[in-house]
């Protein structure tokens, strides 16, 4: 099976666990392959270390810069002002004043075939500010010689923020989620500072806004050389020893691939997200992966107050602390992280912030192959049925054909076949993985949901998904003398 994840010194790797909440070389042994995905072959062979690239993809190309092709500032005190041909961008928010800046970029270059692997801004930040700001789709169109306030389109689905600085300085920000391919790249600045934030502009003089994109290994994501995407959920407790022995089995992947990816699907560290709880329980064993990490957040993280130390401790990676949710590109591969502690943030219910930002990031994605992970599952053998809070964003994704879930929260694995968000068998359907096998625990199964093709509670382990061009490898890697095994392949749609 080409690209397929790896089984290493008699261990598979595996993916997420469960909380149980509700709302280099080595030598191979062969693995007997179960039931399948869709479009899916299973055999039993003997595995060969994978071949992985980096997160993001080594680039073989110089880097493009591309200089703003417009820029202006809207002010809702001179609203029928251009302010296009002003030498700084000047935001701020101070009560009922408010100002925001658009800055828009021409992306022509990019050769055809090719994939983005990494988008960065650079602006000139002219004065100091403790607070920073942040960056946003813009959701219409606009022109720098004649946008106002009146007509300016509305504030889009965040990005990322901009951390306040010194000034006097260039800062850069990774908007990767922002840059696909050819055409043009428009953003919102915003700030809720009263004191405000200058940049210059296009106009302003030798420091323009540039975007600064890379491009990826024409060969990463290959069928004969997958990137790798391993992790689990329910993690890390300083009672159990149950992450000693996933994080030895991140060590083995990790070891054998020139650079992994690691996914956690929430509930990261036990009991309550603390930060003691992530100084003693998770950094000594999945900590040791920490900055190839891209975390999700679970309930757990969220018993201590605003999930601050689980942000604290993961820092950009984790997205904005007060969403928690926010997307990459991975390869050929477009992935989102999305926050299923739904009161936190505004809902997940349809036209809510949260599900127009999944529609949003999907349309502005139009990658072959979308991959979503978060903590609590839509469909589970635990509960023997469903968790609707989450149907709206699954049908969001739905909607977008997009090819695979991974969740959390409940302490064991399983594997659905395709399936519609209603749960009905869909060869064209999503295939949902819940990998809460991360080591905290253990949960029995309370009966097989429908769609359920295989379920495993009786030891710890993880995923490992082999993400290449238009499909996927997947196993699920458990300790050493485990006999259970899943393994398999699926097509995007």
């Amino acid at each position: 099976m080409a690209g397929v994840a790896v089984l290493l010194a008699g261990v598979i790797v595996g993916l997420l666990v469960a909380d149980g909440d509700t709302p280099p070389t080595t030598s191979l042994a062969p693995i007997t392959s179960t039931t399948t995905t869709r479009a899916t072959t299973t055999t039993s062979t003997t595995l060969a270390p994978i071949a992985t690239t980096t997160l993001p993809p080594e680039p073989t190309s110089e880097p493009i810069m591309v200089i703003a092709s417009g820029d202006t500032v809207v002010d809702n005190q001179s609203p029928d002002t251009n302010f296009g041909s002003e030498p700084t961008l000047e935001i701020e928010q101070e009560e009922a004043d408010i100002r925001r800046a658009l800055i828009g970029f021409d992306v022509t270059e990019i050769p055809e075939g090719r994939t983005v692997a990494s988008a960065t801004l650079q602006i000139f930040q002219i004065d100091a500010s403790e607070e920073g700001a942040l960056i946003s789709f813009v959701d219409g169109e606009w022109s720098e010689s004649e946008t106002t306030w009146s007509s300016a389109p509305p504030v889009g689905a965040p990005i990322t923020p901009l951390a306040g600085g010194a000034g006097a300085a260039v800062a850069e920000v990774d908007v990767t989620s922002a840059v696909t391919g050819n055409g043009f790249v428009s953003l919102y600045l915003t700030t809720e500072s009263d004191d405000g934030l200058d940049f210059e502009s296009r106009e302003g003089g030798q420091s323009p806004p540039a975007l600064v994109i890379t491009l990826a290994d024409p060969e990463a994501g290959s069928e004969e050389g997958g990137i790798v995407l391993v992790g689990a959920g329910d993690i890390a407790s300083c009672d159990s020893d149950g992450d000693d022995i996933t994080a030895s089995l991140l060590d083995e992947v990790v070891a054998a691939a020139d650079e992994a990816v690691v996914f956690t699907a929430g509930d990261n560290a036990y009991e309550a997200g603390s930060a003691a709880n992530f100084a003693d329980c998770y950094e000594p064993t999945w900590g040791r992966h920490r900055a190839i990490t891209r975390p999700a957040v679970g309930s757990r993280e969220y018993r201590t107050a605003g999930a601050a130390p689980y942000f604290e401790y993961f820092g950009e990676a984790a997205g904005d602390p007060a969403l928690g949710y926010y997307s990459y590109n991975l390869g050929g591969w477009h992935i989102l992280v999305v926050n299923s502690n739904c009161p936190e943030i505004g809902g997940c219910e349809a036209g809510s912030p949260q599900e127009q930002w999944v529609r949003e990031d999907l349309a502005a994605h139009s990658t072959a192959c979308t991959l979503a992970y978060w903590h609590t599952p839509l469909f589970s053998s635990r509960s023997g049925g469903t968790n609707p809070e989450m149907l709206p964003i699954v049908q969001a994704l739905d909607d977008a054909d997009a090819d695979v879930i991974l969740n959390g929260n409940d302490h064991f694995y399983e594997r659905f076949l395709p399936q519609d968000p209603e749960g009905s068998e869909d060869d064209d359907g999503m295939v949902q993985f819940t990998i809460g096998t991360g080591g905290r625990s253990l949960d029995d199964f309370l009966g097989p949901s429908p769609n359920s093709a295989t379920r495993y509670n009786e030891s710890f382990g993880v995923l490992a998904l082999s993400l290449f061009a238009g499909g996927y490898d997947f196993e699920f890697v458990a300790p050493e003398g485990v006999t259970f095994s899943d393994s398999g392949t699926g097509a995007c749609h």
